[in-house]
């Protein structure tokens, strides 16, 4: 093997009968490796064949994996605790008396959502079974009904903010609940774990505490305030308590101002990525960056211009819809009013969408680059020599300029 490590053990199966034999025989054997395995992974054993079995967007067709049941214990969930994300979204945590599953202690464990704990009926105090959902995250899978004490009492959302005390909002169509204080102190520390995160700006010693406490201490208020910060700063920031005082030191902060003068220097798909913007991951801001220049060329872009004038539209339709919760109790003059800016606005959002198909389409050369595939707001494309039709050169939906620059955005 080159001297690359190899499986300790492999079988070779002539049917699906033998495939599943040696299955049932690894798990007798996965708890002897001298690492953990959750499942195992039948090939093709034909490279030939590879090619002509192909691969789906996310593996290969030439192979699949098999997982294992996974390990579930026993345990007692002491209370439920909320824990505020990056974006705002309040997400119930199982706080666990400490107990051994798959090799690690495990004293929490996310509950998702309200929706999930009351189809689960999960409450303070109960004795619960956990697994590690893809041996990695732990999980509250059910709950011991018959050793429940009935004293507590069923679990509710708080309605402010635990973190800022701000009111939580809930979003049509979401099963989340969200803090939309964007200066809440606890999404401003996650998003500085993010932005500093090895994915994305890859600031070394700016994740947790160190975040925490330059928040704490009103260092920083944003992540572009970690541009402004001076060695004197960082040097002294103490990231322990005045009674028990943990200096970061000079040596650390250096290292940081260093990875800071990097980052402005980084990709701007990294930027972007860093950012935090709601669906914009890795791929979808490697595919923007490879279509604009910078931060203001994409700033400046048409089609997303275009694309945020039709949004701005879509909800202002929303808002004065007269069929609208909202305006349930206007009279029928009002709500004749309503209607007629409502179909105003559906003559401007048809007008703004023809626009920009046509745009687009003019665009397009003979030979040209089409829509192969949607993720989230954006279109993935591919070769054809035809002329592309209406619907599929949709600009709406694109934030891409891609015809606009003559080519195709890069495939990470």
């Amino acid at each position: 093997a080159y001297g690359l490590p190899v499986p300790p053990r492999h079988w070779m199966a002539d049917d699906i009968d033998q495939a599943l034999t040696a299955i049932d025989e690894l798990a007798q054997k996965r708890h002897a490796f001298d690492f953990q395995i959750d499942g195992a992974v039948l090939k093709v054993n034909e490279r030939a064949l590879y090619a002509t079995l192909g691969a789906t967007a996310k593996s290969p067709r030439w192979a699949i994996a098999f997982k294992y049941e996974p390990e579930r214990v026993e345990t007692r969930l002491t209370s439920i605790t909320i824990q505020v994300g990056r974006t705002g979204v309040l997400t119930p945590v199982a706080e666990l008396e400490p107990v051994v599953l798959d090799g690690s202690t495990i004293r929490r464990a996310t509950l998702h959502n309200a929706r999930e704990i009351e189809r689960k009926d999960i409450r303070s105090g109960d004795h619960v079974i956990i697994e590690k959902a893809g041996d990695v995250i732990p999980a509250v899978v059910r709950v011991l009904a018959e050793k429940r004490s009935g004293a507590a009492p069923p679990f509710s959302m708080p309605e402010d903010c635990p973190v800022c005390g701000e009111r939580v909002t809930q979003r049509e169509g979401e099963v989340a609940t969200r803090c939309e204080n964007l200066q809440c102190p606890a999404q401003l520390i996650r998003l500085l774990g993010h932005f500093a995160s090895r994915g994305a700006l890859d600031i070394e010693e700016l994740g947790g505490v160190v975040a925490d406490k330059l928040v704490e201490r009103g260092l920083v208020t944003s992540p572009l305030d970690l541009f402004g910060l001076d060695l004197d700063s960082l040097a002294g920031l103490n990231l322990g308590t005045p009674q028990a005082p943990r200096i970061f030191g000079e040596k650390h902060a250096q290292r940081v101002l260093s990875a800071l003068d990097r980052a402005r220097r980084a990709p701007l798909a990294d930027w972007l990525f860093a950012l935090g913007i709601a669906r914009i991951g890795k791929t979808v801001a490697f595919n923007i960056a490879a279509v604009h220049d910078d931060l203001e060329a994409l700033v400046a872009a048409r089609p997303l211009r275009d694309l945020l004038h039709l949004l701005d539209l879509q909800e202002a339709a929303r808002r004065h819809n007269p069929r609208s919760r909202d305006n349930r109790g206007k009279s029928d003059a009002e709500k004749a009013e309503l209607a007629t800016t409502v179909d105003t606005l559906q003559g401007q959002i048809a007008t703004q969408g023809a626009a920009g198909r046509a745009a687009e389409a003019r665009r397009m050369s003979p030979a040209v680059w089409v829509p192969r595939r949607r993720v989230g707001s954006l279109i993935f494309w591919t070769r054809h020599r035809g002329r592309p039709s209406s619907k599929g050169c949709a600009a709406s939906a694109s934030i891409l300029a891609v015809a606009a620059r003559g080519r195709p955005p890069h495939r990470p």
